[in-house]
């Protein structure tokens, strides 16, 4: 009878806890690729992101980097393996073309150095995503939307406020 219910208890408490994901893809429903590369000898790893959000230009980033906050410290976790100097967060938008039709393409790319990710404190859910977007190492716009989106995203006080340095380098 102990171990039956040993087993059950082991069994619920399991099931409580988030599955350990088996891919990278698997850190979030927004990611829709990965990609490692290296350039002039750096290992570089790519994610490519389509917020699911869209409600404004500053909530579809807010968004994203909400997901690139809670996606560096699962691949720490779940993937130590994984190695490179560089993160990049590639992020899609869908855009309206003059006719009227609908496309998704890349807007904005933001990277990380990978050094600056393992030294953050994600315990508690203190690190916000404005102060991760302070510690970007850059972005790169590519496509004009991007330039927008951020413009609007940087208009938030709250963004003003606590993601200044992001803001004062690409608004």
């Amino acid at each position: 009878m102990k171990k039956w219910i040993i087993a059950l208890a082991a069994s619920v408490l399991a099931g409580c806890g988030e599955d350990a994901p088996k891919a990278l893809t698997d850190l979030s429903r927004d990611i829709t690729g990965v990609a490692s590369s290296e350039v002039a000898g750096k290992k570089l790893l790519e994610f490519s992101m389509k917020p699911s959000s869209r409600s404004s230009n500053a909530n579809y980033f807010f968004q994203a980097t909400s997901d690139i906050n809670h996606i560096l410290p699962k691949l720490l976790q779940y993937f130590p393996e994984e190695r490179s100097d560089l993160i990049f967060f590639t992020l899609s938008a869908d855009l309206t073309d003059k006719f009227g039709n609908v496309k998704s393409e890349p807007v904005i790319q933001v990277s990380f150095k990978t050094e600056d990710v393992k030294k953050i404190n994600y315990k508690d859910g203190q690190f916000s995503s404005w102060s991760l977007l302070n510690l970007a190492n850059n972005v790169e716009f590519l496509h004009p939307a991007g330039s927008t989106i951020v413009s609007d995203y940087c208009q938030d006080k709250d963004s003003i406020e606590y993601a200044h340095r992001f803001c004062q380098r690409y608004n």
